[in-house]
């Protein structure tokens, strides 16, 4: 049954009532195993990694499904592909973590609309300041200085824009018959590569054929010293070539115009239902110079390409076992209740295809979910699998590390319950939605059960961040079911999980200078392993924290998500790099840690964390000495720009709802009498630049 008042809570931490919602969640990615040779241009860093698709009003649908499609495929390995809004490029604080906004075919007038002034001004401060701009059709002539479009007809669109990436006039429409939200004017465009340009790759042919639907062409560049032209339309008779893509050089950022659409896969049309079949043909034939060329042009801004020949990977089967194993008999009969004839569950996100087996045989292994994302295959195995079926991820090894973890932690058996329940996927759409979406499923899972994903397809963070999750980096959502009555606060999960993810290293015999620290309210940061023995060192994030939450019947049910940078040293750094630093500077031989330890590790130190949270009646006062020692701000000196830009040296947390507490400070340091009291959910706390400011709500 599906308890009252499941709905997840969403207003942020500010009031006693409704304060627990999404903290924001993000990974780091992995080293590349290859780098395209295509890669002329210096390779930025990655350490911002969201892809910012535009999906406002005016987007054409086909555009974007082809464009994100695209995106996934060739940046999706290193990148998280995100779609936004009018909202998030106005308001929200996206430049930072940002490295490279996208604008897809659709209409002109409705981004002018929507973006002109405020949301504009930062797009153009973004790129000025190293951020890249990648235009396709009507994103081409967004970027352009002026638009001229089927000039004396009823389709005129006329005038100026703002962004003026580049400085002149974008016109068209280069091929006639264009007519909007149809295929009667598309057609695969002949264009031929600058000659330059064709060198930097030897992959790229000289001439290709690629998708066109009413884009135009940007009028004499040689005007404009930030112009490089890359690539013409076919010349017919005696008129001017008209180039088909520029890339304009825009302060320390990049900024690309397409008239024809490159993002186009041919894998993409069904030949046999598209009304002009002559079309995908020609975009077939030219399939591989077509990628090609968007590998170049990516290259060309800095970016970190997938593997040649990167297939988005289809989800996977999740195994679902328990130690011990006979646990798992009443929750089989419980999945028998709630399932259809044929094992099957609908919920509100996902469909949930159950098969309950004792031994899992050959016929299973590898085999893959239902055609659409949203189905979900979980097998409940009597038996762990073997570990063939499961290379990334040895279930029966981890369950034997939780098992050592708990000993030697001195666990009571009857309370430790996080992570005896396991659901692990290779490769999953998302642990932290498929929990949080589906109430019906979630409500008949065990307290303290985590997921596990190798791969997430769809990773969650705070509002609208995802996450990449490439091999290397630990990724698991938690259930937890925290009684209303219990004397500590819901609110200091995170806080608890932060620190037992830190104490998940530091709290084991050898590994104790291991520079893992705690940076407020939701992420966790490590020593660089070239500062980590200076007197100041660099600290990098590795990890983060996502709690989302629901009431219903007295209890808080919160879904813990986390992503930890375990073995995965690009671009930051990771904790086994941490640790084999740690050996060369003091000829040790401490061993790296394996997913299956690292895990174990944690789950064990948070039950322990939780148990005394909830049994000690103090909450997380006792925990304060432990937290303090770990977090990287205690005596900090940071600067409120939602304050007058006040200088306040930071003082702690407070006990009841984990609010940052701070105190004013002269032109000398000292104390003064004002106290500031900061929310996690109401600002963001950049350490690096020693601010906080407000978040966009």
């Amino acid at each position: 049954m599906i308890p009252v008042r499941r709905q997840f809570l969403d207003t942020g931490l500010k009031f006693k009532k409704s304060f627990f919602s999404r903290f924001n969640l993000t990974t780091t990615v992995n080293r590349p195993r290859f780098l395209s040779s295509v890669n002329t241009y210096p390779i930025k860093s990655i350490s911002n990694m969201n892809i910012l698709l535009y999906s406002g009003e005016g987007t054409s649908p086909s555009s974007l499904q082809q464009t994100e499609f695209c995106l996934r495929k060739l940046l999706g390995d290193h990148y998280a592909v995100t779609k936004v809004d009018k909202k998030v490029l106005r308001d929200e604080p996206w430049e930072d973590k940002t490295s490279l906004l996208v604008i897809p075919g659709g209409r002109d007038l409705p981004y002018c609309r929507d973006l002109d002034g405020l949301a504009n001004d930062r797009i153009k401060k973004y790129v000025n300041e190293g951020g890249n701009y990648l235009g396709f059709c009507a994103g081409g002539y967004y970027g352009s200085g002026e638009v001229d479009f089927e000039k004396g007809t009823s389709l005129e669109v006329l005038g100026e824009r703002e962004l003026k990436f580049f400085p002149g006039c974008c016109k068209g429409c280069v091929y006639p018959g264009f007519v909007y939200d149809s295929e009667a004017g598309a057609t695969a465009a002949s264009i031929e590569l600058d000659s330059v340009f064709a060198f930097s790759n030897k992959e790229l042919p000289k001439k290709l054929k690629v998708y066109y639907n009413g884009g135009g062409y940007f009028a004499k560049p040689y005007q404009y010293q930030n112009t490089k032209v890359l690539a013409w339309y076919e010349k017919v008779g005696n008129s001017e070539p008209k180039p088909a893509i520029v890339r304009c050089q825009v302060g320390k950022g990049i900024a690309v115009l397409t008239g024809v659409h490159p993002e186009y896969s041919a894998e993409r049309f069904n030949i046999q239902q598209y009304e002009k079949p002559q079309l995908v043909k020609d975009l077939v034939e030219h399939e591989t110079g077509r990628e090609a060329l968007m590998r170049t042009l990516l290259s060309h801004m800095g970016l970190v390409l997938n593997d040649d020949g990167f297939i988005l990977p289809d989800p996977t089967p999740i195994y679902f076992c328990s130690t011990p194993s006979n646990t798992l008999i009443s929750l089989r009969n419980r999945f028998k209740d709630i399932t259809d004839q044929n094992d099957k569950l609908e919920d509100i996100l996902d469909t949930f295809q159950f098969i309950f087996k004792d031994d899992i045989g050959s016929e299973l292994a590898g085999m893959k979910v239902g055609k659409e994302e949203n189905e979900k295959t979980i097998i409940i195995c009597q038996s762990p699998p073997k570990s063939s079926y499961t290379p990334e991820f040895n279930i029966n090894t981890y369950f034997e590390n939780l098992r050592k973890e708990r000993m030697r932690l001195k666990a009571n058996p009857i309370s430790s319950q996080f992570g005896s329940h396991l659901m692990y996927s290779e490769v999953i759409t998302s642990t932290q939605t498929m929990i949080t979406k589906n109430p019906t499923f979630a409500a008949n899972l065990p307290n303290g059960l985590v997921c596990i994903g190798t791969k997430q397809l769809a990773g969650k963070g705070r509002g609208q961040n995802s996450w990449v999750s490439p091999p290397g980096c630990l990724q698991f959502s938690m259930l937890l079911r925290h009684p209303l009555k219990s004397s500590g606060s819901a609110i200091f999960v995170q806080y608890l999980l932060s620190l037992a993810i830190v104490e998940g290293v530091r709290g084991k015999p050898g590994y104790e200078e291991i520079p893992v620290r705690i940076k407020w309210p939701n992420d966790v940061y490590a020593a660089t392993p070239e500062t980590m023995y200076l007197s100041e060192p660099k600290y990098v994030k590795i990890g983060g924290i996502l709690v989302n939450s629901s009431f219903s019947n007295n209890e808080f049910e919160l879904v813990a998500g986390a992503g930890v940078n375990a073995d995965n040293s690009y671009p930051t750094t990771s904790i086994n790099r941490l640790i084999e630093s740690y050996n060369e500077h003091n000829l040790k031989k401490l061993p790296l840690l394996s997913q299956e330890e690292l895990a174990a590790s944690i789950f064990a130190t948070f039950n322990r964390f939780y148990n005394e949270f909830c049994e000690n009646g103090n909450g997380f006062v006792p925990f304060l000495e432990l937290y303090y020692k770990r977090w990287l701000h205690s005596h900090k000196i940071i600067t409120l720009q939602e304050h007058d830009s006040a200088r306040v040296r930071i003082v702690g947390i407070t006990h009841d709802y984990g609010f940052l507490e701070t105190v004013a400070i002269d032109d000398n340091n000292m104390d003064l009498k004002q106290k500031y009291t900061l929310q996690p959910d109401g600002n963001s706390f950049d350490m690096m630049k020693g601010l906080i400011s407000r978040k966009a709500v």
